[in-house]
C-alpha cells in the first residue's frame, strides 16, 4: 500500500486568522485575512499568480491596510506550524517500508518549505498544484500523480482534510480518509486495512 497525503492541516497546520489576531486587533486582523486568504490566495496555489505579484493582488499600494498586508506575507511561512502526532504517523508508515506521496494545493516553493519544515524527507514524491497548473479536486491531478509514480489506484491511501478532495480520490479508486487528526487517520487507517 502507498500513502498520499494532503499537506495543509494534514501536516502543516494552517491558521492564518489565529496568526493575524496574534499580531493586530480583531478588525485589522479580519481584514488583512478577508484580502489575503481567499480567492487570490487561490490562484497562488492554482499557479496563475506569481508569489512576486502577490501583494499587489492582494491589495493597492495605497491602502491603509498595505504594511499588514505586505507583513503578513512576508511571515506567511511561519503560519505553517508542523503537526507532530502526524509526522510520527508518518514515520511509522515509512518505517514499515511503505511509500509516502503529497498531493497538495500549493503556491510556488512548496519542496523549500517542506524542507524547512522538516518534512519533505518522508516523502518519495509528489504533485503541487502551482508547478502543475491545476487543483484538487480536478481527477486529472490525481491521476498525474498515479501516472508519474506508476502507482495503481487500488494500492494507494488518500488522507486529505476537505471531504471534497477525498470523494475525488475514491472515484478514481483511491482509498480515502478525510482527516482530523492523527490518531483518528491511524484509526480509521487500521479499520481500513483489517476490512481489506
Amino acid at each position: 500500500m502507498n500513502y498520499i497525503f494532503d499537506i495543509g492541516k494534514v501536516f502543516l497546520d494552517f491558521e492564518p486568522l489565529e496568526f493575524l489576531r496574534r499580531r493586530y486587533d480583531e478588525e485589522t486582523a479580519q481584514a488583512v485575512y478577508g484580502m489575503m486568504f481567499g480567492p487570490v490566495w487561490d490562484r497562488l496555489d492554482a499557479g496563475d499568480l506569481l508569489p512576486e505579484n502577490a501583494p499587489d493582488a492582494f491589495c493597492p499600494a495605497d491602502h491603509p491596510l498595505r504594511p499588514a498586508v505586505d507583513d503578513t506575507y512576508a511571515r506567511w511561512e511561519d503560519i505553517l506550524v508542523p503537526m507532530e502526532d502526524t509526522i510520527r504517523f508518518a514515520q511509522r508508515l515509512k518505517g514499515q517500508g511503505r511509500r509516502l506521496f503529497y498531493l497538495t494545493n500549493f503556491q510556488k516553493g512548496f519542496e523549500d518549505i517542506a524542507r524547512r519544515k522538516g518534512i519533505f524527507h518522508l516523502f518519495s514524491g509528489g504533485v503541487v498544484s502551482s508547478t502543475e497548473r491545476l487543483m484538487k479536486p480536478d481527477p486529472r491531478i490525481y491521476r498525474l500523480l498515479l501516472n508519474r509514480y506508476g502507482l495503481t489506484a487500488a494500492d494507494c491511501v488518500f488522507f486529505d482534510d476537505r471531504q471534497e478532495n477525498v470523494d475525488a480520490a475514491c472515484a478514481l479508486g483511491i482509498k480515502g480518509i478525510v482527516f482530523t487528526d492523527a490518531a483518528q487517520a491511524e484509526k480509521e487507517l487500521h479499520e481500513l486495512t483489517r476490512r481489506g
